[in-house]
């Protein structure tokens, strides 16, 4: 979501001809799952700066993301929401998710020869435990999601809701920090039956939102 305040005219240009191109039946946006591990300096992602050091009194950091998740990832959603509401004008039902809880085991794109990671630093075994680091990609996450609630919140009108999908993998039968590995690909991308069981959730959501509006 990056550098979209600074262009929005041509966002919202994007959006119209796209959607008369396409004419969806439902939008659904990532509400940031992407942008809470951004690198934004090439040497470090914005994990750095989120979470606190192992063993401190709190996972995160609160001043962080206040500033980041609430200033900055807040600002940009709102923006594209209002760009894409402009557009719809309610006639198309937006969805906003922002991720389940994902596991920073240093599984990463490439596997096995390549292996580039995306959870840095709390794939790092010297400095967080498997269960540490997935605690504060949890909060974090958790963290988005309440951001998201309230960024979707002014635009309700006019057919945008906010998708939660977190601890939807976890309460699969079988799922734990021991055994989650059916479900996660990587670090931060589900395997097939992992995007199968989140698209059947997201599935059911605009499934009833179509049938809402049709009624």
């Amino acid at each position: 979501m990056a550098h979209v305040q600074k262009r929005t005219g041509f966002y919202r240009t994007v959006y119209a001809s796209t959607l008369q191109a396409n004419r969806p039946l439902a939008i659904l946006i990532d509400g940031g799952g992407n942008d809470v591990h951004h690198n934004p300096s090439l040497n470090q992602s914005q994990l750095h700066r989120l979470a606190a050091p192992a063993g401190s009194g709190s996972p995160l950091m609160p001043d962080a993301v206040r500033q980041f998740v609430y200033g900055n990832l807040h600002a940009h959603l709102s923006t594209v929401l209002k760009n894409l509401v402009d557009v719809t004008q309610g006639s198309i039902p937006i969805f906003v998710h922002g991720y389940d809880h994902p596991i920073p085991d240093g599984i990463g794109f490439g596997q096995p020869l390549l292996n580039i990671p995306w959870l840095d630093p709390l794939n790092n075994r010297n400095l967080y435990s498997l269960a540490a680091g997935a605690e504060v990609m949890q909060l974090l996450i958790d963290e988005l999601n309440k951001m998201i609630g309230q960024a979707v919140a002014p635009f309700a009108a006019q057919g945008v809701r906010h998708l939660n999908l977190t601890g939807t993998l976890a309460a699969q039968p079988g799922y734990s920090l021991s055994h989650y590995r059916p479900w996660w690909l990587n670090e931060l991308h589900p395997t097939e039956k992992g995007y199968d069981v989140l698209a059947a959730v997201v599935d059911q959501a605009i499934t009833a939102a179509l049938a809402s509006a049709s009624s």
